[in-house]
């Protein structure tokens, strides 16, 4: 049997400037929750039960100062939002959602990390949402006499004993001290290793995430002598995480970030006389965007994919910037632009932008997320936006070159779609929005071997950029296409 490998390309296209105008790749803006209580620090995850696709929301609720609860809904159906942890004077809060299915049988569905100060400090505590729809009663991951903050957890996949493991990395701060502990999925159970502090000066600002297929990587912050320099870690095939370094001590740094997809790492650096966003990436180095203001950035990044070829340089960063007295959600205009426009355009106040990966509609198209808090009628309110991801499949020994051109784009009334076939093929070419709706089909019929042209007229279409999708058998190829005002 042929292997099949997935490669990603990285859409660059042309969208208005604000949501007066619309930015063409994302969807309007929607709450997620209630404007009757606070709702903040949402966290969203995509699991499966049996074929069935789920999206849970999980966050924490406040309707006055002495307690939190920490409510989940899965925001595919329509079911009324629950609540999962709530006492009177307990404040649960900073939930996060790890994958789970062997604990402690195959029955698991994922693990809930979060924050509680019963005990009378803050610990972080966990329990297990079953197949069945239990939840397990809580216990305690950090048991200590002082407090834990700054929650992060992440993915990585290490290889042991020439097998290949999973481990979801718990990470937080304790007196200044970064904490790591990993949930490690071995072939018949899960389990949690020790504790380890793996720095125990000045740290914050955790940030962990998947590197590549062998090794997870974590950035933070350092602070020494009243600068504060981002340093960090990974872990090697064993699982063990190496000795930090320095990632970035040019000048002082604050709020590493990584993006979703291509783990691009992304923080706010002080230069000259204000705050500003760099970024590091492998092909490029280091790169400093335009947007600034006087206090730190705290971005957040999405690598946009579409197609069968791949470019990492190109991302989706979100930050709060003021605008008319209130913090609007700004994002570049484009994957790799270095202008940044009001995406919420609410004016009301915002915070706290974040992306997450979505469901998927098919084997090879999904939707990501960006979700943020918006202060509502003397709350805070969660919002979201999402677009539309679709990569390609080529075979092992098959080029990616040439399988689909389109010329010219970006174009204005009709462009053309060449393709080359091996042998005689069923083809379907079909065009998608950013919405992930079909707007045409080019084609659907046999072509005999060799090249084809075929033209899509799209002038009856509104400006913006366009999936072309060209299933052959049973293989799928994407596109991106633009059309120009």
């Amino acid at each position: 049997m042929k292997k099949i490998i997935s490669f990603l390309i990285i859409a660059l296209f042309i969208c208005f400037q604000t949501h007066a105008q619309d930015f063409w790749d994302w969807t309007a803006p929607l709450p997620l929750t209630d404007s009757t209580s606070d709702n903040t620090n949402p966290f969203l995850h995509k699991t499966f039960l049996g074929a069935s696709e789920i999206l849970y929301l999980v966050w924490q609720k406040s309707s006055d100062s002495i307690s939190t609860e920490i409510w989940i809904d899965n925001i595919l159906d329509s079911e009324a939002p629950s609540v999962l942890l709530s006492d009177s004077g307990i404040h649960y809060t900073h939930p996060k959602i790890i994958e789970g299915d062997r604990w402690p049988t195959n029955d698991t569905m994922f693990f809930l990390i979060y924050l509680s100060n019963e005990n009378g400090n803050i610990d972080i505590n966990y329990t297990v949402r079953l197949n069945n729809g239990i939840f397990t009663p809580p216990e305690a991951i950090t048991e200590t006499p002082y407090d834990e903050d700054q929650l992060t957890v992440g993915a990585n996949e290490f290889n042991k004993a020439n097998s290949s493991f999973h481990a979801n990395t718990i990470a937080w701060i304790g007196e200044g001290k970064l904490f790591l502990k990993n949930l490690i999925f071995e072939p018949s159970h899960q389990y949690f290793d020790e504790t380890i502090i793996l720095d125990s000066i000045n740290c914050s600002d955790p940030c962990v995430f998947t590197m590549s297929d062998i090794h997870g990587d974590l950035m933070y912050v350092k602070e020494d002598s009243g600068s504060n320099h981002i340093w960090h870690s990974y872990s090697d095939w064993s699982g063990n995480w190496n000795t930090p370094q320095i990632f970035y001590d040019s000048t002082t740094s604050r709020n590493p970030a990584i993006s979703i997809h291509y783990s691009t790492p992304v923080w706010t650096t002080f230069i000259d006389t204000s705050w500003r966003i760099m970024t590091e990436d492998y092909w490029i180095g280091s790169y400093l965007y335009y947007i600034s203001k006087d206090t730190p950035f705290e971005p957040a990044a999405m690598n946009y994919v579409i197609g069968v070829k791949s470019n990492i340089s190109e991302l989706y960063i979100a930050v709060t910037y003021p605008e008319n007295g209130y913090d609007e959600i700004y994002m570049n205009e484009w994957p790799g632009s270095t202008d940044f426009q009001n995406f919420s355009n609410s004016g009301r106040s915002n915070r706290n932008p974040r992306f997450f990966v979505g469901e998927h509609e098919n084997s090879s198209c999904w939707y990501d997320y960006i979700l943020w808090e918006s202060y509502v009628n003397g709350h805070w309110q969660i919002w979201s936006s999402k677009t539309y991801m679709c990569v390609g499949m080529v075979w092992e020994n098959e080029s990616i070159d040439g399988i689909l051109e389109i010329h010219p784009n970006p174009f204005t009334h009709e462009t053309k779609l060449e393709f080359t076939l091996d042998t005689q093929s069923d083809v379907i070419i079909e065009v998608y929005n950013n919405r992930g709706m079909q707007v045409a089909t080019v084609a659907n019929q046999t072509f005999d071997q060799g090249e084809h042209q075929l033209r899509w007229n799209g002038g009856d279409v509104k400006a913006g950029m366009y999936i072309i999708k060209m299933t052959v058998g049973d293989m799928v190829y994407t596109e991106k296409v633009v059309k120009s005002p």
